[in-house]
């Protein structure tokens, strides 16, 4: 994962939110479907493909994530996607 996605999405979450890599340093799932959006596949759909999940557990991860969100739910995606590798 680059070296500080993590910490500049955690930037733009409330403290209470915050996203942490597990301690045996496995990614959650929450991290792991933000990391494939930054890379751009934006698609639910298509997200659930590559993490073998099912379409309504994207959903409903994303829709969870963006709400939690401190920037406005529309600019939550922008805002990831233009994360510096």
């Amino acid at each position: 994962l680059f070296p500080h996605f993590v910490d500049k999405v955690n930037e733009i979450m409330p403290a209470d939110s915050r996203l942490q890599i597990k301690p045996d340093g496995s990614l959650s799932t929450e991290i792991r479907i933000l990391a494939i959006i930054r890379l751009g596949i934006t698609k639910s759909p298509e997200i659930a493909e590559v993490l073998n999940c099912a379409v309504n557990t994207v959903y409903k991860y994303r829709e969870t994530i963006r709400n939690k969100a401190l920037c406005p739910k529309e600019d939550f995606e922008k805002i990831i996607k233009r994360i510096d590798f």
